[in-house]
């Protein structure tokens, strides 16, 4: 066999592994068969150790397809509370499924000693409190594995055996070295595992399976990884988190050829409870095992952050300091002059040390890179730049935000980079998934997406969730659209590097972006180190004060800017042509006397079909101009009217 039983219950799993050729009842009972035997053996195994309850719990996990009323537990809204001179902790015990009463054994840590204590649970969420002498700073439920329960994302260990006896098994065959893996398809095709080449393989395929991928150049590990970092030896596995499903495990198997392949499969039986293995000729070379949580674990408190005034940094100061980094991303809040002023002095004074420098902006789609070329060079205007770039449908923000940046680019010739992928596929993918692309949409997608950033997705699962569209949309796939537009502006970043050998040497790239993009290096700084290992520094304006969260935080008091007038009328130019929808208060347009349902045609003689073309228009306006604005009224049995207004903007 691939991988050696562990346990009983392992085996026993294997002969009631629900089949496909039964039907949903029968499959359910089947499953429920399981979870009663598993359940005898962890009763039985009560005065064993907590290791072995646990790996009981795991065996579970990697058979069960959820259809068993096994509970989960989880902690929810946990806080403490000062009162007097005692602490109270708080905190709800909430069942995930059908929910049992269960005595859910709790610890308490607090400082120099933890108490143990146990607390009834019979609904779906119950309230807890308990008082201390001194506040505790960690709670941990089921430590020791007294409960027949799921285990939590935390408490899964990633392992080899995990992989090889889950229930169902996907492999995605090689793409190259084909014959070092021909026994190991195999081996696993008489176990059951169906093969398929990584192209193929849809990510709904991968959610619901666990995973062997075949060779670290398979395309499938740089598309769920970005790249898959193995040790150097003759054949090597590392065994990895499945990003569209935590309960799944995926490993990733290396071989030189196919002696080292068959070498390292005569002993590789004993490896199972590891995550990073390497062989050479057979022989073990390196082995370590995952950490993971023991008990579902919720902190309580963090250190708070001191800033020591008296070294407080100057513009001036950190501009020198970050003038040898390769790559310096500064992060805004979009609508901040103040943030894009901090912007453009750091572009001026690194360039004042080094001529040799590139703007990167998310503000840009890649397939509008001649437009900026154009622009930058001198062979085109700023109106037709903006046209030809489409920027005020693409991005639809304030230009006279990044115009400076653009003016000095221009005026010094500093290139810049387009970074964004098409806004069409973006929104594709967060509405219908990375599945949903056609073949001519992948092309415009970055071979290597890594979403095993653990940290990241709950960054953005809590930003998701305090949004409105969480009802209406699946974070997996608000996640994949991020990680998308994350990893195609740090594909733009490298390929800018990669085609100008002498940047490589002696130039620097400054990256302007939302904030969101940076902080903690997780969306792009992280990402394109991945893909060159360039040094670099996180620049953030009025950021979060937090560890790690960026390198340097620039403060500074907030300044007004020039914004172009408007209409002030609620348009859209979903069907044929730009149709007024209602007004703000005080609209200078309802003033004029244009009305809701009317249809705007022109601006002071200029045609206009889309919203872009108004805002186009309007940006080489002041406040008080007077526009002549041309629009079609409907009227009761006559047909339309053209009418002329004169708005005071």
């Amino acid at each position: 066999m691939f991988c050696r039983l562990f346990t009983s219950a392992l085996f026993l799993s294997m002969l009631l592994v629900a089949s496909p050729s039964l039907s949903a009842d029968d499959n359910r009972n089947v499953e429920q068969d399981m979870a009663v035997q598993f359940k005898k053996l962890f009763e039985d195994a009560k005065k064993s150790s907590w290791e072995k309850r646990k790996q009981l719990l795991v065996d579970f996990e990697d058979k069960d397809n959820g259809t068993s009323d096994i509970p989960g537990i989880a902690i929810e809204g946990a806080k403490v509370i000062r009162s007097g001179k005692r602490y109270e902790a708080v905190f709800r015990i909430v069942q995930k499924g059908k929910a049992q009463s269960l005595e859910v054994p709790v610890t308490f840590y607090l400082k120099g000693e933890k108490v143990k204590a146990s607390f009834k649970s019979d609904n779906a969420s119950v309230e807890i409190s308990k008082q201390f002498d001194s506040g505790p700073y960690k709670i941990v439920l089921d430590e020791d594995y007294e409960l027949f329960r799921r285990l939590s994302d935390s408490e899964l260990p990633l392992s080899l055996s995990r992989v090889v006896e889950s229930r169902k098994i996907i492999v995605a065959l090689p793409v190259s070295n084909k014959e070092a893996y021909a026994d190991i398809v195999e081996m696993l095709k008489a176990k059951g595992a169906q093969d398929n080449e990584s192209a193929k393989l849809k990510d709904s395929d991968i959610k619901d399976s666990a995973v062997i991928i075949l060779g670290k150049d398979n395309p499938l590990a740089s598309r769920l990884y970005g790249k898959a970092v193995m040790p150097e030896a003759g054949f090597s596995v590392i065994v990895k988190e499945n990003p569209w499903n935590p309960k799944r495990a995926i490993a990733i198997l290396d071989a030189k050829n196919k002696e080292e392949a068959e070498a390292a499969l005569k002993t590789l039986s004993e490896y199972g409870q590891y995550s990073l293995l390497a062989f050479d000729h057979g022989n073990n070379i390196f082995k370590s095992i995952n950490d993971n949580e023991r008990g579902i674990v919720m902190d309580l408190k963090e250190e708070p952050v001191v800033i020591e005034t008296s070294a407080l940094k100057t513009l001036n100061d950190l501009i020198e300091k970050i003038s040898k980094k390769k790559i310096l991303y500064v992060g805004e809040a979009h609508d901040r002059f103040s943030h894009h002023d901090i912007q453009l002095k750091i572009i001026e004074g690194l360039h004042a040390k080094n001529k040799k420098i590139a703007i990167g902006m998310e503000m840009f789609q890649r397939p509008y890179q001649k437009a900026l070329d154009d622009y930058i060079s001198g062979d085109i205007d700023e109106k037709e730049f903006l046209k030809k770039s489409e920027y005020f449908k693409r991005w639809s923000l304030e230009y006279n935000l990044y115009k400076p940046i653009l003016d000095f680019a221009r005026a010094e010739k500093i290139p810049v980079v387009a970074l964004n992928i098409t806004r069409e596929i973006t929104e594709k993918t967060a509405k219908t998934g990375l599945d949903s692309l056609t073949d001519e949409e992948r092309k415009e997608i970055p071979v290597e997406l890594d979403f095993s950033d653990n940290e990241y997705r709950e960054r953005l699962k809590d930003i998701f969730d305090k949004h409105d569209y969480s009802k209406m949309r699946s974070f997996e796939f608000f996640y994949q659209a991020q990680i998308l537009w994350d990893e195609t502006m740090s594909m733009s970043i490298d390929e800018y590097f990669r085609k100008n050998p002498d940047f490589q040497s002696n130039g620097q790239m400054i990256v302007v972006a939302g904030g969101g993009h940076f902080e903690y290096g997780h969306g792009i700084p992280k990402r394109t180190f991945r893909r060159n290992g360039y040094d670099y520094s996180v620049i953030m304006n009025e950021g979060s004060i937090e560890k790690d969260a960026a390198d340097y935080v620039v403060l500074r008091s907030p300044m007004e800017g020039i914004s172009s007038p408007k209409l002030m009328a609620l348009l859209s130019d979903k069907n044929d042509g730009i149709k007024v929808l209602g007004f703000p208060e005080n609209s200078v347009s309802e003033k004029a006397g244009i009305k809701a349902g009317d249809k705007i045609t022109s601006l002071d003689g200029s045609a206009v079909s889309k919203i872009e073309d108004i805002k186009l228009h309007l940006f080489y306006k002041k406040s008080g101009d007077i526009v002549k604005v041309k629009a079609l009224r409907k009227r009761f049995l006559l047909g339309e009217k053209e009418i002329e207004f004169e708005v005071k903007l």
